[in-house]
């Protein structure tokens, strides 16, 4: 029993060492992105370090195609289109390897609530209801809860 112990307390350890590990080279990654050093990174930033060696070595450990930054990028963003630190070190872990179920079931059900308040704000002014996304709401379901993903979907 004490082995066992001894065993989830080192491997805790070990956990918490890797992740303050990456947040200090996710924050150095930050500071380079963050050429004007307005401790924002634009997207314009961004971009221009798409050629960079050090760049495209985090992007594949996150797991990340080059072809897909600009809208991990919009997803890590604040509305102004400016990422903090706090975004960035917050989010960019997260975007690491296959959405997982609890992820995609959190997301599934934000989209039931929003497709419910369009609904409602349809109803309220007088717009008629195509059910268009709520069809589509249902089929995207449908498909995550058999396991297709739709992620180049143009609709």
């Amino acid at each position: 029993m004490k082995c066992a112990q001894e065993d989830h307390e080192l491997m805790t350890s070990l956990q918490q060492k890797a992740k303050l590990k990456m947040a200090r080279e996710l924050r150095a990654l930050f500071d380079r992105l963050d050429a004007s050093g307005d401790g924002l990174v634009s997207w314009e930033e961004m971009e221009s370090m798409l050629h960079d060696e050090g760049m495209n070595k985090w992007m594949t450990a996150l797991e990340i195609e080059v072809r897909d930054l600009k809208n991990l990028f919009q997803i890590l963003a604040d509305d102004d289109g400016q990422m903090t630190v706090e975004d960035f070190l917050n989010g960019a872990p997260r975007l690491k390897g296959p959405a997982k179920s609890y992820d995609l079931a959190v997301l599934i059900a934000m989209v039931k609530r929003m497709d419910s308040k369009i609904e409602t704000l349809e109803r309220a002014n007088g717009i008629a209801d195509t059910g268009w996304h709520q069809q589509d709401v249902h089929h995207r379901t449908e498909a995550v809860n058999n396991g297709h993903s739709h992620s180049h979907d143009t609709h």
